[in-house]
């Protein structure tokens, strides 16, 4: 896995191809150094902070009463193990394509792909999952005004899919504005999240007042124990946002010191907010109240709090909403961006037109656009949880194989017991939530042990001279175990349609990628790359 020698790569092997590993040359760059670190907290927290507190708490509540709460801190902890891996990274490798750049500097080309599809399904699906819930709420907040809005803005029904026509309108609208460029979209950003944490803490403080301790003495764990764990993959969802941070490293100034300081700061307060929500909303109202997408405004509405308040709340909602979507969508363009300049996307989505990514804006749009009008919030939000467990369990991974590294050559065993604990933690994963008999859970376990084991055991060959994840393998093998295991417990349809999404996506590669790829013998030595307009990409052995 991962073997780059670059005679092997000019001799064409298919296998050594499709795993061949790239450096970055960051010399000279499109994209404009204009992101502080305060801009980039504000990014993240907009990405972080809106569909979980505002509409998934309430559908991950069904899995776990009010032990939710639990689930939320919990995750939000586990998170932690898999930040500290990003913030090595991204202090490292000043990249647009972030946790795509790290898996294709420590993987390979073919889990490099594999790694943007995931994160692609992410940012598209978040954007979805944000203007579906946002319609929602200005339903709520024009009815609360005295005004009739027609019920087919907000869904419609085509052909059995409910399909939401303002969701889309603001897509459209956010897609426009992305379109004027990176400043005019982070001011706007900026204001927006002001208000929205705002909001939040309003929320929090409010509640309070309508708190209900029978909620939780009377049945806190409906599901038992299980259910606790059985919405950390839903759960995983409110979180995701706190790595699209790194998206943004190549605009970044003083990215060595920014990046791991910004991830850091946004993975703590999404981890207050998502938790203080979820405290409060669980101790408000019964479960079946909160099934909504517009959960938050359904709880306050259930205790009959003043219309004031609730008023507040519901545009309060609208900003914090428009915020996630917001942050969702400027993310995805620099994964096209980073993809198309390595040559596994057209050229198109890497060309700079104004100072915008124009064709990657565009497509980006269209695309949540589409999931926005057929798709519902849950199975949005589990589809996009699978795939960010997935892409963030490998860069853990890639964090460990990258330390052992000798002369910018991988350790074979060392990769080779990253790949089996991986495999062993999703299999251990599924034999307990699916109550597979105990000898196979029993024997996944010790492997995982053993593999641990031996890497702990093996000196560390390559560290960085920036920022540096402590506690290394502890702290990535432990992040990349508990994303796999909340992995496994996402419900079989969604793994059905992450199964399609992936034949689709490598199918592509196939067709596409792997004959136009940079690192393609055929045009490695033969023409300028695509990325030499702003830093190439080169075998890590050249």
């Amino acid at each position: 896995w991962g073997y780059q020698m670059e005679n092997d790569v000019s001799r064409g092997n298919f296998f050594n191809r499709i795993f061949a590993k790239a450096k970055i040359d960051n010399s000279d760059r499109q994209l404009q150094k204009i992101l502080n670190l305060f801009n980039l907290v504000f990014l993240g927290v907009s990405s972080t902070i809106g569909c979980g507190a505002y509409s998934v708490v309430g559908y991950a509540a069904q899995s776990a009463g009010p032990s939710i709460m639990i689930t939320f801190l919990l995750t939000g902890a586990l998170c932690f193990f898999t930040c500290l891996p990003y913030a090595e990274f991204a202090a490292k490798i000043h990249s647009a394509g972030f946790a795509y750049s790290y898996a294709y500097n420590a993987c390979g080309e073919i889990i490099a792909f594999f790694t943007g599809g995931c994160f692609t399904l992410v940012y598209i699906g978040a954007s979805a999952v944000a203007a579906r819930c946002w319609s929602s709420y200005v339903v709520i907040f024009c009815e609360m005004m005295g005004l009739q809005v027609p019920s087919w803005l907000d869904k419609i029904e085509i052909a059995g899919h409910s399909v939401s026509c303002l969701g889309t309108l603001i897509v459209i609208f956010f897609t426009g504005l992305m379109l004027c460029g990176m400043k005019e979209s982070t001011t706007i950003n900026n204001f927006v999240c002001i208000l929205n944490l705002g909001t939040i803490t309003f929320v929090i403080i409010a509640g309070i007042f309508y708190f209900d301790t029978s909620y939780y003495t009377e049945g806190f764990l409906p599901f038992g124990v299980k259910g606790i764990f059985a919405g950390m993959g839903l759960t995983f969802f409110t979180y995701l946002g706190f790595e699209g941070t790194a998206c943004f490293t190549e605009e970044t100034v003083n990215p060595e010191r920014n990046m791991p300081l910004g991830l850091i700061i946004v993975l703590l307060i999404a981890i207050g907010v998502n938790g203080g929500v979820a405290i409060v909303m669980t101790a408000m109202a019964p479960l079946s109240e909160m099934n909504v997408n517009e959960s938050l405004s359904a709880v306050f509405a259930y205790n009959d709090a003043p219309m004031l308040i609730q008023n507040i709340i519901a545009l309060g909602s609208i900003l914090g909403l428009t915020a996630s979507l917001s942050g969702n969508l400027i993310c995805q363009p620099r994964v096209f961006y980073g993809m198309s300049c390595d040559g596994l996307l057209p050229k198109l989505f890497h060309e700079v037109k104004h100072e915008v990514l124009q064709f990657s804006v565009i497509s980006t749009g269209v695309l949540c656009i589409l999931v926005t009008m057929f798709f519902e919030v849950d199975f949005i939000g589990n589809a996009c949880s699978l795939a960010g467990l997935l892409a963030s369990a490998i860069v853990d991974i890639s964090t460990v194989m990258a330390r052992y590294e000798e002369d910018g050559k991988p350790n074979i065993a060392i990769n080779f017991c990253c790949i089996l604990f991986c495999l062993c933690s999703l299999l251990s994963g599924f034999s307990i939530f699916y109550g597979w008999p105990i000898i196979f859970t029993i024997a996944f376990v010790a492997v995982l042990i053993g593999c641990f084991i031996y890497i702990q055991n093996q000196p560390h060959t390559n560290i960085p001279k920036s920022f540096t994840c402590p506690f290394v393998p502890f702290f990535p093998i432990c992040g990349a175990l508990t994303l796999l295991q909340m992995a496994s417990t996402v419900e079989y349809p969604v793994w059905e349609a992450f199964g399609i999404f992936t034949f689709a996506w490598l199918l592509f590669y196939f067709l596409y990628g792997f004959k136009n790829s940079n690192l393609n013998p055929c045009l490695l030595y033969t023409s300028p790359s695509p990325r030499d307009q702003r830093g190439s990409r080169m075998p890590s052995s050249a």
